[in-house]
């Protein structure tokens, strides 16, 4: 996602002035909790942006049932690295009309570049626009899939059948070792999938660019990971992550 500093912030407000169906949005680093939305959402949404306040987790029960899973993976966990990043979803008022939503989000960076939250501008579109959009990304995120499938399967074969040491292999495969660490009260606490990797192959002495490589992620965004993995074992520094949960 592209990082935004919080004083850029008057740039979106300047923009929302002329864009009478958006909403702007501020969420914690660890998007639990609610910092501002825009106080259009009310008329907009048709919810009360004070519930959204109290208890964050209730924007799930805005949107179309089978959307819920797929936005949920999607908001919270970034994988794409790319620098411009918007998301599809649909919401049902209260009234039972459906709304059709493109979300894009930025990083908020305070004055020394570090994240401090997850800001966006979720926009209504026609249906037509947002089934075009939403055809358009479902197809390219089948393409990713079946090649990280038929990659899974030629690395099992070179294993199993040409007796290739994994070792070998292991830079472009793969790699889940962490499902969980311990942070410094020795309290277990677990890690997203992406996460997990990015740790992985850290502790493997790679770094975060050539990690990016591996995972075909920018590595900012392998940078925001490791920054949530610091700030969930309530580590400062990458080097005490690292010998924390080598101590693990």
């Amino acid at each position: 996602m592209k990082k935004l500093s919080i004083e850029s912030l008057n740039n979106l407000f300047e923009f929302l002035q002329n864009q009478t169906e958006a909403v702007l949005w501020i969420r914690s680093r660890s998007y639990e909790r609610q910092l501002f939305v825009s106080p259009n959402f009310d008329n907009l949404w048709g919810y009360s942006s004070q519930a959204l306040y109290e208890n964050p987790s209730i924007f799930d029960t805005f949107l179309v049932p089978d959307d819920r899973n797929v936005a949920r993976e999607m908001i919270v966990h970034d994988e794409s690295g790319q620098e411009h990043v918007s998301y599809l979803y649909r919401i049902q008022k209260p009234s039972g009309e459906i709304k059709y939503i493109k979300d894009w989000h930025y990083l908020l960076t305070d004055e020394k570049d570090y994240i401090v939250g997850i800001a966006g501008i979720a926009q209504f579109i026609d249906k037509a626009s947002w089934e075009s959009e939403f055809a358009a990304k479902h197809k390219n995120f089948q393409h990713q899939s079946s090649f990280q499938l038929l990659q899974q399967h030629i690395f099992r074969t070179l294993k199993n059948e040409l007796h290739i040491n994994s070792q070998s292999i292991s830079q472009n495969s793969p790699k889940l070792a962490f499902g969980w660490i311990k942070d410094k009260k020795g309290k277990n606490i677990e890690l997203t999938s992406r996460e997990s990797e990015c740790l992985s192959y850290v502790m493997q002495g790679k770094s975060a660019k050539q990690t990016g490589a591996i995972l075909n992620i920018s590595q900012r965004t392998v940078e925001f990971h490791l920054d949530n993995i610091k700030q969930k074992a309530q580590c400062r520094t990458k080097l005490e992550l690292l010998s924390q949960v080598k101590s693990t």
